[in-house]
């Protein structure tokens, strides 16, 4: 709805030196009206709270309609050529069948600024020229025939969900000059990669654009072009397989949302997007790497790795912000071809609920024993090791004298204790090239066991 309202041109830049997003200020006329109780049946996000659906109170809808004007809202058929929608300014277009080239009302409607379309779709013999046009919107799920001339200089918000573009055989040409667009929706669309070319980079407008579950199989270099673009949707695309390399250059981005792709590695430029509060990549089997400095994306709000134990590829999974109120994700001891893991963090066992349905040792203190099966690491970092609070026989079942490719291992504890946890563990591994250790002087281990490692 904030969207359909910038489109309107009912939301204005705010003045002063700090500038909000006109999403962020959309979002607090939203609230505002809110809490005045203009809305009703309100449903948020389990994960965020932010609210998700809500319908319009039954008092203001009857206070709206007792005093709009029929120069404002207007109901069209096109089966009923004989309306007149000349005065309209927002109208709801029931499509029945395709219209013959008679039906010309629409150009005669030059105060429209809204479309809402029902039915088989927007489909239209003659060209339209409305000059005031901003939104074209569908109402309706299921396949849509789209064809038309989209000479809508104007133009700010676009919806053709669920729509076969190939009957539209100038769609790109189209679309490219709508050079203030500010929403493109093609979700579930067909012959959507007749959109996604280098010409799609003409849109610097372009805040919103959603693609998820089309047939798309590449995103564009010139996508990176679109500096201002506040969402970006992908997911269920299957044939995507990678994000343009650079799309870092999308440094206004806060969300990003590449859930049920087949990408198999996420671009060192992701750190980049240095706005990023949401960020979606669950059921991305085929997922085996994340960025380097994955902790640079400090704003970020959500970030849900409960599926991560179904990333069974993931090789690297690296973390370099705070760990301070970090968790690991549930299922973390299934990625067992993970060679890089940086940082493990030690949860006690009463702070982690998770604990209970996946540790076998009951007597166990902390998440330690998830480290088991991870034999194919290289770089492990594992902190928070004053959660080992069962001494020599918990530390031990991190079993890393099992592996035996660890190069680099890193230790810390945030405060010291008198008591020995984990040195033992790593006696006589003469593949580790690097040990560090920090905050403790508790590691006892022999000077033996350094001299032959060195």
């Amino acid at each position: 709805m904030i969207r359909l309202w910038m489109a309107e041109g009912f939301i204005h830049p705010s003045d002063g030196g700090y500038r909000n997003s006109l999403e962020d200020i959309g979002n607090n006329y939203f609230l505002s009206l809110f809490s005045g109780s203009f809305f009703q049946d309100v449903k948020r996000d389990i994960t965020l709270g932010d609210i998700e659906t809500f319908k319009m109170h039954d008092l203001v809808h009857d206070l709206a309609l007792s005093v709009v004007g029929s120069h404002e809202v207007a109901t069209l058929n096109t089966n009923a050529i004989e309306n007149d929608v000349s005065q309209a300014r927002r109208l709801r277009l029931i499509m029945e069948g395709i219209p013959n080239k008679e039906f010309d009302v629409l150009n005669s409607a030059t105060k429209l600024r809204t479309i809402f379309f029902q039915k088989t779709g927007f489909v239209f013999p003659s060209p339209l020229n409305n000059k005031c046009l901003r939104v074209i919107h569908g109402l309706d799920g299921g396949p849509k025939a789209i064809s038309f001339n989209l000479k809508f200089k104007h133009m700010r918000y676009l919806d053709l969900s669920y729509s076969n573009l190939e009957e539209n055989v100038h769609a790109a040409e189209f679309i490219h000059q709508l050079y203030y667009l500010q929403t493109l929706n093609l979700h579930k669309s067909r012959n959507v990669q007749k959109i996604l070319k280098e010409g799609i980079g003409s849109l610097i407008n372009l805040r919103h654009i959603d693609i998820s579950s089309s047939d798309a199989n590449l995103l564009p270099y010139s996508i990176t072009m679109l500096t201002n673009l506040q969402t970006l949707n992908i997911k269920g695309c299957k044939g995507i397989r990678e994000l343009p390399r650079n799309i870092g250059y999308l440094d206004n981005l806060p969300s990003l949302d590449i859930s049920y792709t087949n990408i198999s590695a996420l671009p060192d430029s992701i750190p980049l997007l240095d706005h990023l509060t949401k960020f979606n990549f669950k059921w991305c089997y085929e997922l085996k790497v994340l960025p380097h400095n994955f902790g640079a994306l400090t704003q970020l709000r959500s970030l849900d790795l409960i599926d991560v134990k179904d990333l069974v590829e993931l090789r690297n999974l690296e973390y370099w912000g705070r760990a301070d109120n970090l968790r690991m994700p549930s299922g973390i001891e299934k990625l067992t071809r993970l060679e890089v893991l940086e940082p493990f963090i030690v949860m006690r066992k009463e702070d982690d609920i998770s604990i209970a349905d996946t540790c076998s040792y009951n007597s166990s203190s902390s998440t330690i024993h998830q480290l088991a099966h991870l034999n194919s690491l290289q770089r492990l970092k594992i902190v928070n090791l004053e959660n080992v609070r069962g001494g020599k026989i918990e530390a031990e079942r991190a079993k890393l004298k099992d592996k035996q490719h660890i190069q680099h291992l890193y230790l810390e504890w945030k405060y010291k204790k008198e008591e020995e946890v984990a040195g033992k563990s790593v006696d006589r591994h003469r593949g580790i090239n690097e040990l560090r250790f920090r905050d403790t002087d508790i590691i006892q281990m022999s000077l033996k066991a350094i001299e032959e490692r060195s």
